[in-house]
């Protein structure tokens, strides 16, 4: 569903993106600037139009103050334009790099991850007098797709999804995937699971939902001789859905398994039938190894059969024996 380029791996990006009061960041003395000129005004109306497009670079020093590296005339636009009554989206770096920072500002939006990207875009949208003129400006700024701003503008209409993707408990991608499942059956499982697995990871959080939700079916069927087994799955389900789902089937030589991913959305009932399908597609795996197994089994050479007795010999009549 998206073409974001940028992986969202659990890494520690080196530049962060969040929202300050604007009477909050301490303006250096080499950055502070008292006039207003043309080129300030412009500044002013572009942001009352599209919104900050380009968001200010600051650090956090000692003592909790947040210090501005670069985008002095931004924030005294900002200021004029809304006060403290609007946050600002700020780009943060650490302390060792405001310096490099000044001069890397595109730089710097190429390190951010696609949460930190999406919220600058989110807070472009949200106060752009022109959002459609806003959000042309967005494919350039953040290189981004039509498809791919469209898929994030319908995660910002969905606000637990939203949240729970800034929060790291789901990736964009999978908050995407959930736009088309109802708000009350993803974010009341979202809540249930949370609150029931506090520590739960991000991958197995995404796998649970996207199952809640008949969105996404995983299987792993291991054992051997189950290649035209998978494929009747695939079949007879991409039949029954009528290519309403995908399939991907990874087949591990190594593992001796055979992998199953179904992608949705789901048809009515489509999340029942296939788990019934690879339920009885395991059945038929197991049946087949075991035959497979026997067959492969030495057979064991058999005992020599002992020689019958001799029978004793007759006593001859009249004997004393």
């Amino acid at each position: 569903m998206s073409d974001e380029p940028t992986t969202e791996a659990a890494v520690t990006p080196a530049a962060t993106v969040h929202e300050y009061t604007p009477s909050s960041i301490v303006v250096p003395e080499h950055l502070n600037r008292s006039d207003t000129d043309a080129e300030d005004l412009a500044l002013e109306a572009s942001i009352r139009n599209l919104g900050l497009l380009h968001p200010i670079v600051v650090t956090l020093l000692a003592l909790g103050v947040i210090q501005l590296v670069s985008g002095s005339r931004r924030l005294g636009a900002w200021r004029r334009l809304f006060g403290d009554t609007r946050l600002i989206p700020c780009v943060v770096v650490p302390e060792e790099r405001a310096l490099q920072a000044t001069f890397e500002e595109n730089d710097l939006r190429e390190e951010l991850s696609p949460v930190d990207r999406a919220r600058i875009g989110k807070n472009a949208l949200d106060t752009a007098r022109d959002p459609a003129a806003a959000a042309t400006k967005l494919l350039t700024v953040l290189k981004y797709s039509e498809d791919h701003l469209n898929n994030l503008r319908r995660v910002f209409e969905r606000p637990s999804l939203w949240q729970h993707a800034q929060a790291g408990k789901l990736t964009l991608r999978t908050a995407m995937d959930l736009c088309d499942s109802p708000e009350d059956q993803v974010s009341g499982f979202l809540a249930q699971e949370l609150a029931a697995n506090p520590k739960v990871t991000t991958p197995e959080l995404t796998r649970r939902v996207l199952e809640h939700v008949g969105h996404e079916i995983r299987a792993t069927i291991h054992r051997v001789g189950v290649k035209e087994v998978i494929g009747e799955v695939v079949t007879d389900f991409v039949a029954d859905a009528k290519g309403v789902v995908t399939f991907d089937v990874e087949h591990d030589v190594k593992a001796r398994r055979f992998s199953v991913l179904v992608r949705g959305p789901m048809p009515p009932g489509g999340a029942e039938a296939v788990r019934l399908k690879l339920s009885k597609a395991e059945a038929k795996v197991a049946a087949r190894a075991a035959e497979i197994e026997a067959a492969a089994r030495p057979v064991a050479p058999s005992a020599p059969t002992p020689p019958a007795p001799t029978p004793p010999a007759p006593t001859p009549e009249g004997s004393n024996a």
